[in-house]
């Protein structure tokens, strides 16, 4: 397969399948040079995603003594999404490694998971649905990334506004309003 159908099908797989039919030549001749909504800036390595992506979960800080660890964003699999989802209030961001969407937002998500403001009341969480293509199907997950508040193992709102820390935390403290009534 050449390289324009792969940027092309990795294009179209994170949500943004506006191309033109002249983006082969466009693309050749200038690679940052927009195709549709994305750029060939906006993709990224499978291994460099998954190296990002699994760089949260692997990496512990000191802390200093006598204070509390800092919070992470938990990384869901197949043997532990139901059991986690089951009960509470969850933000779920559905994640492919390959899409640069899903990697430029895990430093957001990451801030998020660490803030005291919402320490007991939701979890931030990922899931990777190239590993777990179920769940993405059952969860209807068509585009990357996708993120869902869930309750209590129910779809209860897809998230479609900025993905940046001020608007991603407006919602949450929303959305841990509506459902604690």
């Amino acid at each position: 397969m050449g390289s324009y159908w792969l940027v092309m099908l990795a294009v179209y797989l994170c949500g943004r399948s506006s191309i033109s039919a002249s983006g082969e030549s466009q693309l050749s001749e200038k690679s940052s040079e927009i195709v549709g909504n994305t750029t060939t800036e906006n993709l990224i390595s499978s291994k460099q995603a998954k190296e990002v992506i699994s760089l949260g979960a692997e990496t512990k800080t000191e802390n200093p003594i006598g204070s509390k660890p800092a919070k992470e964003v938990i990384t869901l699999g197949t043997e532990t999404f139901s059991n986690h989802v089951r009960q509470g209030n969850h933000f779920v961001l559905f994640y492919a490694p390959w899409c640069a969407h899903s990697f430029r937002l895990q430093s957001t998500w990451n801030k998020l998971a660490e803030s005291p403001d919402f320490d007991g009341k939701v979890t931030i969480a990922r899931l990777d649905c190239e590993s777990n293509k179920e769940i993405c199907k059952d969860y209807e997950i068509k585009g990357y990334p996708t993120l869902l508040w869930i309750k209590n193992a129910v779809k209860v709102k897809q998230y479609s506004e900025e993905r940046n820390y001020v608007h991603l935390s407006s919602f949450i403290r929303e959305m841990i309003d509506q459902t604690a009534e």
